[in-house]
C-alpha cells in the first residue's frame, strides 16, 4: 500500500476548496472503501470542523505543524489515534488549535525552510505507507505550507469562481505548480456555479484558455433494443460543481453530500466530479470483493463481453440502474455490481 496525494489548492480564498477537499475525503473512504488520510494545513481550520462533526471520523494525535520537524522531532505514529470508529477508513490530522503553529512556520529563515519542505515530503513518505489516499486541503497563501503539500501531489486540484479576475490568475497557478511539482497533474474545477450571464461567459473564455487542464466527465447513454445493449458516448463536458443549499448543509452536519435528505439533484451532479478525480488520482487499492460479487461480475463479463467495463463505470460514476434489466443478470447482481466499487480499484473499469 502507498497512498496517492491528492492536494486541494488555490491561492484565493473563499472559493470552496476546503468544501471539495472534504466532500472529495468522504466520498473516497465511504463510497469507494479507501482508507483515506486528511491533512488540514490552512490554519482556519474550516475542513477539520466539518470533519469532527462525523461521527466515523477517527482524529490523529499528529499535529500539521509536526510534519515540518526533523525525523527526531517529530513522532509520526499514524496508528496512535484519538476517538472516532474503530479501523475507520477515515482519518483527520487536525489544524484545530495549531493556528499560531501552522502561521510561525513561514517566518524562518530560508535555509530552514528548505529544510522544513525536506521534512515534510519525508513525513509524508512514513505516512503513505499506511494509506491508500491522503487528502491535503492547503491554505491559501503562497507559503512553506502550500509550496510543501503542491510539492509531494500527484493531483492537484485547484476550485475556482467563474470570475474574469479569478481565470486571469490561473496562470500563476500553472507557473508556481510547474517550479515546485512538474510531474502533478493539475485540474481546475469551476465552483458556486449559478450560470449567470456574466459565469457563461467567463466558462466561454475558461474553455479557449485552459480547456486542457479542466476535469473531463466522460458518460455514455445506455439503452436496451430488444436483447442487444446500445451504448453511446455523450458529449464531454468539463466537471463543475453548482452553488446549492444542500452542499452547505453537508458541511454543516458533517457528512457526505449523499445524506443530505432532498437531494438527488445534487448528489447526482457531484458524484460524477468525485468520481471523475478518483479516476484521474487511480488509487492503488486491492481487490476484495465477496464470492457472490466476483460471481455477479463474471456474469456481466460473460452476457456482455465487449462492454462490461463501460457498463461498470457507468454503475459506478451514477451510482443507479439504468430503468430496464440487463440481458443475463438480476437486479441483485446489477445492485452488487454497485457496491463493488468499494472493493475494487477504479482501474478495473479503465
Amino acid at each position: 500500500m502507498v497512498a496517492k496525494v491528492l492536494t486541494i489548492s488555490n491561492e484565493k480564498g473563499g472559493v470552496g476548496k476546503s468544501f471539495l477537499a472534504v466532500q472529495t475525503a468522504f466520498y473516497a473512504a465511504y463510497q469507494c472503501g479507501c482508507k483515506t488520510l486528511f491533512i488540514d494545513l490552512d490554519s482556519q481550520a474550516n475542513a477539520s470542523r466539518v470533519l469532527i462533526k462525523n461521527e466515523m471520523v477517527t482524529l490523529s494525535n499528529i499535529k500539521p505543524a509536526d510534519l515540518f520537524l526533523t525525523g527526531e522531532e517529530r513522532d509520526i505514529n499514524p496508528e496512535a489515534e484519538i476517538g472516532g470508529e474503530e479501523n475507520s477508513n477515515l482519518q483527520l490530522i487536525s489544524a484545530i488549535n495549531s493556528k499560531e503553529e501552522l502561521i510561525s512556520l513561514q517566518e524562518n529563515q530560508e535555509s530552514e525552510l528548505i529544510q522544513m519542505y525536506s521534512n515534510f515530503v519525508e513525513a509524508i513518505g512514513v505516512l503513505k505507507s499506511q494509506f491508500d489516499l491522503i487528502v491535503i486541503d492547503s491554505n491559501p497563501n503562497a507559503d512553506i505550507r502550500s509550496n510543501s503539500a503542491v510539492g509531494v501531489a500527484d493531483i492537484i486540484i485547484s476550485p475556482i469562481q467563474l470570475y474574469t479576475e479569478s481565470i486571469q490568475g490561473l496562470e500563476g497557478i500553472v507557473n508556481r505548480v510547474g517550479q515546485l511539482n512538474n510531474t502533478a497533474r493539475v485540474y481546475f474545477i469551476p465552483n458556486m456555479v449559478d450560470h449567470s450571464e456574466l459565469q457563461v461567459r467567463t466558462a466561454e473564455k475558461l474553455v479557449a484558455m485552459n480547456k486542457d487542464m479542466l476535469l473531463p466527465i466522460h458518460e455514455i447513454s445506455v439503452t436496451r433494443n430488444d436483447d442487444q445493449i446500445v451504448i453511446e458516448e455523450c458529449e464531454l463536458h468539463y466537471g463543475v460543481i453548482k452553488r446549492r443549499n444542500c452542499f452547505a448543509v453537508a458541511q454543516d452536519i458533517g457528512k457526505g453530500v449523499w445524506i443530505v435528505n432532498n437531494n438527488k439533484s445534487g448528489w447526482r451532479e457531484i458524484r460524477r466530479v468525485l468520481f471523475t478525480i478518483m479516476e484521474a488520482i487511480d488509487v492503488d487499492k486491492e481487490f476484495s470483493a465477496a464470492d457472490e460479487v466476483v460471481f455477479s461480475l463474471e456474469k456481466l463479463k460473460q452476457a456482455h463481453p465487449d462492454k462490461w467495463k463501460r457498463l461498470l463505470r457507468h454503475l459506478w460514476m451514477c451510482g443507479h440502474t439504468f430503468g430496464f434489466t440487463l440481458p443475463g443478470l438480476s437486479q441483485g447482481d446489477v445492485q452488487n455490481l454497485i457496491g463493488l466499487k468499494e472493493t475494487s480499484p477504479i482501474s478495473l473499469v479503465s
